[in-house]
């Protein structure tokens, strides 16, 4: 039945989790990056597809060129296996967003420079390029991908003018290219931004967690001893002694009062009589073995 309720509440779309392992891994940390790394895989497995049986074989590209392109996206393929791997998983980058991306980039703008055919998807293609390092790529990273694919695109411009690509009309391409370098711009600036707000939700969610710690301890424990308070105790209490009723297993509880503690504070001030209270907590707790509980019950008075 449980099995049952399990496999319903599951949604339709969401893949069994047997086949998440297959396709993503074990860790569910890098499940995201991963399905990113094997939706790249896809998309270079289908150019090589396209290349080989579309664009060479009808001549609109050289055999050569061709197959550079394929031999770009066969090697591209082996990111994926190597980051599902987990090979990579103790590097500062485990998904290799850097190298994929430059990869990636570097072959879209080979193709622009050498195929006027599929020219007019090849710019737009590079700026989506960035948006897969909105996942997880840090602010010097982002910024970086950024002025490398500006830089590939300004060298590429210029030697492509200087070598006669085919119909690469140099009047009509600077403003393209002047545009895309814009826009890659923007879009490695928003990255960053990204790349900044993660970080300071990790932070923020550390800093919460470590509050809550906080907030937990206090609420359990007495600020001056750091023994265990009342309520703590009580709720000891409670279960040892709902323990003993299934066991029969019997326990003891003892109650302890530091006799003339009033005279202490009467004759030495207050201070010195929480410095009382914190010895005994400490000589105490240093003699009892460590299946006993010690509890400030309140005032002079422990359990």
């Amino acid at each position: 039945m449980n099995a049952g309720m399990a496999t319903a509440a599951r949604s339709p779309a969401e893949p069994p989790a047997g086949w998440r392992r297959v396709f993503l891994g074990s860790d569910e940390k890098l499940h995201l990056g991963v399905g990113l790394c094997l939706l790249a895989c896809s998309q270079y497995v289908l150019w090589i597809l396209i290349v080989g049986l579309v664009i060479v074989p009808r001549g609109m590209a050289p055999p050569l060129v061709g197959h550079i392109y394929m031999t770009q996206d066969l090697l591209a393929c082996l990111f994926y296996p190597l980051v599902r791997s987990g090979a990579t998983r103790r590097l500062a980058d485990p998904l290799l967003l850097v190298p994929q991306m430059l990869w990636a980039n570097l072959a879209l703008i080979f193709a622009y420079a050498t195929n006027d055919v599929i020219r007019p998807v090849m710019l737009q293609t590079l700026c989506l390029v960035q948006v897969f390092g909105f996942v997880n790529l840090k602010p010097h990273a982002a910024r970086f991908m950024g002025a490398a694919t500006i830089a590939m695109l300004l060298t590429m411009l210029v030697l492509a003018a200087a070598l006669a690509a085919p119909n690469f009309m140099l009047s009509s391409q600077v403003l393209k290219i002047a545009g895309t370098c814009f826009l890659i711009g923007l879009l490695s600036q928003q990255s960053a931004n990204f790349a900044r707000l993660r970080e300071r939700v990790v932070r923020d969610k550390k800093e919460l967690r470590r509050t809550l710690e906080e907030v937990r301890r206090l609420s359990s424990h007495d600020a001056l001893t750091g023994l265990i308070n009342r309520q703590a105790m009580q709720e000891r209490i409670d279960h040892e002694r709902e323990r003993a009723s299934r066991t029969g297993c019997e326990f003891c509880v003892a109650l302890i009062d530091l006799d003339h503690f009033k005279r202490v504070n009467d004759s030495h001030g207050h201070l010195f009589g929480d410095e009382v209270l914190i010895g005994f907590a400490q000589a105490a707790s240093e003699v009892l073995r460590e299946t006993d509980v010690l509890a400030r019950w309140g005032g002079e008075e422990f359990v």
